[in-house]
């Protein structure tokens, strides 16, 4: 029912908008709406399908080589398909062409905003895709923690880590992983063959039924240093007001304000500068970045993931955000957890994994 759901939300939007139909190209959308994957190129924006949507009828243009799996794997479902050859682009044009003599038609690019509007008010098929995602994504990471060493390489991890993706029919859309200098250097650290050291931190947004979901974790080898542990503790605090923060309705730039107070708190006052702290996630591994402008209040059914860091430092996970509260959707698999309490509530967040200490 939910793609029933979905194309209905289609509809509402094209009748108040004004548009007599839709043509949906991209791949992120495609997910949206059939909950399946529409790339072969995990980089790809353009999806391996055209469909067009109006107020009477859903068709698809799609070539030979993908008609037969995309119905059968990935939910693409239509009144009517186009089937084009795969070395026939004209033909695939002729059929958008058709649809965009229709009326006032637009292209999802073209609806760009409208769009991110549907993806980001989740719904109840998508969320329990989300519980099952989330699992994955927080065991593929602190799998590959549990199984490293200090002589290991950064690309060693992250191996570890994509491995575990695939081997669970994920894509690793983001993969970073830092040893113990370069931790401190980078805030987006591509892994390199440098030795980890004596800790590591591991970030991961990975891909599964078209939604994003990221995590990160730490690992350290014989001891936990103090000052690690310090800027840690630093920034799940600052996660936790932000999350204390997050409600739906509450535009995402407050919850940025109480990140910079919460940061001036435990003695980082600039560190929000240096890096981007998050928004809402989805079908892309940010759908919304907040920011000080950023107006949007957050939905009443949607994703978020704050990554707030300092230097060699770093906190994110994904959470389900409702009216009755948020679910952690991210959570440990026998990792070491501690308590975080603000305003009256507690919450349970990872701590870092310390091995052979």
């Amino acid at each position: 029912m939910a793609y029933t759901d979905r194309i209905e939300r289609v509809r509402s939007m094209l009748e108040e908008q004004g548009w007599d139909g839709l043509i949906i190209e991209r791949a992120i959308n495609l997910a949206w709406l059939f909950g399946g994957r529409f790339h072969v190129n995990v980089a790809a924006e353009q999806g391996l399908a055209a469909v067009f949507i109006s107020q009477q009828r859903i068709e698809s243009a799609v070539s030979n080589i993908e008609q037969v799996r995309l119905a059968a794997e990935e939910g693409l479902s239509a009144d009517s398909v186009h089937a084009y050859p795969w070395f026939d682009g004209a033909a695939r044009e002729a059929v958008v062409r058709r649809w965009r003599e229709q009326g006032r038609v637009v292209t999802d690019s073209e609806a760009a905003e409208a769009m991110l509007r549907l993806r980001i008010r989740l719904d109840a098929e998508q969320v329990d895709a989300y519980r099952q995602l989330g699992r994955r994504t927080s065991w593929a990471v602190e799998e590959a923690c549990r199984l490293a060493r200090a002589e290991d390489t950064e690309a060693d991890l992250a191996a570890r880590v994509a491995a575990l993706c695939v081997a669970q029919g994920l894509d690793a859309v983001v993969l970073l992983a830092a040893g113990e200098r370069r931790a401190g250097l980078y805030r987006h650290p591509l892994p390199t063959s440098e030795r980890l050291g004596r800790y590591a931190i591991v970030s991961l947004c990975a891909r599964g039924s078209g939604l994003v979901a990221a995590a990160t974790r730490t690992v350290a080898f014989a001891g936990l240093p103090e000052e690690l542990a310090r800027r840690y503790d630093a920034v799940l605090r600052v996660e936790a007001r932000m999350l204390a923060a997050t409600q739906p309705g509450v535009p995402l730039a407050e919850v940025v304000r109480e990140a910079q107070a919460a940061y001036a708190e435990q003695g980082f006052p600039d560190a929000w500068t240096e890096h981007h702290q998050g928004g809402l996630i989805g079908f892309q591994s940010r759908e919304v970045r907040a920011d000080l402008e950023q107006s949007l209040p957050v939905p009443s059914l949607a994703a978020v993931a704050w990554n707030p860091s300092v230097a060699g430092a770093k906190a994110e996970d994904t959470f389900l955000i409702t009216a009755s509260g948020r679910e952690w959707l991210t959570g440990t698999h026998h990792y070491p957890q501690t308590q975080v309490r603000v305003d009256q509530v507690t919450l349970t967040r990872p701590w870092v994994l310390v091995k052979n200490a």
